[in-house]
């Protein structure tokens, strides 16, 4: 909230232009924590269309706009689930080699929580229900190796709970209605 209060009342025509995204992405980002997703949304929209070009950024920040993309599909997940999945796939598709392990878990954490959902809602006599849930158990799975990995039991305990609900409906799925 301390944040911002002093990011609120920023005139980003008044800012220049390299330093524009980076702060409507922080700003973005205050809003999503105080769970206020539709203008954290806006702010990671603006900051999207105000990026350079992505060849003339330093690699500090290509890894804040593969954050901006993270963050952007966590509010579009409480808002609209299928721009969530297109934001979670860009951003697999920025990670390499070097990209760090926390930013791959959380996007398979997200894809995880997308397939989830929709398998969820698909009707149980429909077969792409069960590819969905497989789909959200081996994007959590990878999720939890790799929190697991960099240290963070609390998320890849969270992540185990999920696994046991994908599981819990796959059971579901086989067993007769």
């Amino acid at each position: 909230q301390k944040a911002l209060s002093l990011l609120r009342e920023l005139h980003f025509s008044q800012i220049p232009p390299m330093q524009r995204w980076r702060l409507a992405a922080l700003r973005g980002q205050c809003y999503f924590e105080l769970r206020q997703f539709l203008k954290a949304q806006q702010d990671f929209v603006y900051a999207l269309q105000e990026l350079p070009k992505q060849e003339s950024m330093p690699a500090d920040q290509k890894y804040e706009l593969m954050l901006l993309h993270l963050h952007l599909a966590a509010a579009y997940r409480e808002l609209e689930i299928n721009d969530a999945l297109e934001h979670y796939q860009i951003t697999l598709k920025m990670m390499n080699r070097d990209t760090p392990f926390g930013y791959v878990a959380e996007a398979h954490w997200g894809m995880a929580l997308i397939a989830f959902t929709q398998g969820y809602k698909t009707r149980k006599d429909d077969p792409l229900r069960e590819k969905q849930l497989r789909t959200a158990l081996e994007h959590a799975e990878n999720a939890r190796f790799l929190y697991r990995s960099i240290g963070e039991p609390l998320r890849a305990a969270a992540v185990t709970v999920q696994i046991a609900q994908i599981e819990k409906e796959l059971d579901n799925q086989q067993s007769p209605t």
